[in-house]
């Protein structure tokens, strides 16, 4: 796919999204372009946390002023779908990555998150999708971890 091809997929909201990690971050990011006319779907490990979502049901305890009701109504225009199943990611034009990133006891970041998300979607990613990482990552990450991976 050509950069002016997947330009014109976003203009005419045909680009298929998805969302890897529907945490804090993820699951917001998700709905949002649900809500825009986009076809999402989302991936995470838990399984409980996908039962939550496909019922229309926000995972996400606090105060997140919307959000709950964002869900219910992307989850039940279809435009929002929650898995486990990395296969399912076939055919996403744009694929955002949003995974934790903890540190451990020397501030120094831990990627397994980010590793593991990136050996899953190797398997799967189409040539001349677009893979953008907005999970926390320090600088040369995306040259000495994210592209060998992908």
């Amino acid at each position: 796919m050509t950069l002016a091809t997947l330009q014109e997929k976003i203009k005419n909201r045909s680009a298929k999204l998805a969302v890897i990690g529907l945490g804090y971050v993820g699951l917001p990011v998700a709905a949002l372009f649900a809500q825009k006319g986009f076809q999402v779907t989302g991936v995470d490990i838990k399984q409980s946390r996908i039962d939550r979502i496909n019922q229309g049901i926000s995972p996400i305890e606090g105060k997140e002023p919307g959000l709950s009701e964002l869900i219910a109504s992307v989850v039940e225009s279809g435009n929002l779908h929650a898995t486990t199943d990395y296969g399912e990611l076939r055919d996403a034009d744009i694929i955002l990555i949003d995974v934790e990133t903890p540190v451990n006891a020397e501030n120094i970041p831990e990627y397994h998150s980010l590793r593991a998300a990136l050996r899953s979607l190797s398997s799967v990613l189409k040539k001349g999708a677009l893979v953008i990482v907005e999970s926390t990552v320090m600088p040369g990450t995306l040259e000495k971890i994210v592209l060998p991976a992908i």
